[in-house]
């Protein structure tokens, strides 16, 4: 009898691609949990410093804040050595957009701002821009060519940032004339979510 005959039968190989794949798309729903769960709330480490996370590419919803929500006040040094001031404007709609030169989302989002302003200019509309983990001669370049005609000022030390406890640039937040905050936009604005957002804050007190 030969030796062939005495060895035994294999067994034949289970394929590993499906476990693979499978664990693959696991791992990468859990990652995209976590990126998102991340971009929507802010990391402030010991220092008081925030660490910004980078927003989602889809379109986060625009959240309303509860009805007496006071703005944190905003004092700083605009781009052009003037001061700009959020107490000034009590009385006025305000938008406060936070952004930066080097985040796409804030150069496409800044034209329609820059419409929405033009557009409501006989109500009395304010814009005021706050530039984070920036360089003036950058934020003001951007502001610049994408129609950002409105006072913008640089955040430093993120101070501003962290009362306002921005998670994601861009971040805007709509004030109503009283001064309390109607609702805040993580991400980027798109045209229907800016547009209801300024008429909330347009016929509020």
């Amino acid at each position: 009898m030969s030796e062939e005959s005495h060895a035994p039968a294999r067994r034949p190989r289970r394929s590993l691609v499906p476990i693979i794949s499978l664990s693959g798309s696991a791992v990468l729903l859990v990652l995209l949990g976590i990126v998102l769960w991340t971009a929507a709330r802010p990391v402030q480490p010991d220092d008081g410093t925030v660490r910004f996370g980078a927003a989602p590419d889809q379109p986060l919803p625009f959240t309303t804040v509860p009805p007496g929500t006071k703005a944190a006040p905003i004092r700083l040094t605009g781009l052009d050595g003037r001061p700009v001031d959020l107490a000034a404007y009590r009385g006025r709609p305000v938008i406060v957009n936070f952004w930066a030169s080097w985040c796409e989302p804030c150069k496409r989002e800044l034209p329609l701002i820059a419409r929405a302003k033009a557009a409501h200019a006989a109500d009395g509309l304010v814009v005021l821009g706050v530039a984070v983990r920036d360089e003036a001669g950058s934020a003001r370049s951007m502001a610049a060519r994408y129609g950002a005609d409105w006072p913008v000022a640089l955040d430093a030390g993120d101070k501003v940032a962290a009362a306002y406890q921005v998670a994601v640039v861009p971040q805007t937040f709509f004030l109503r004339r009283d001064g309390t905050i109607a609702s805040q936009q993580p991400g980027e604005l798109g045209q229907a979510g800016l547009d209801a957002q300024v008429a909330a804050i347009l016929s509020g007190p």
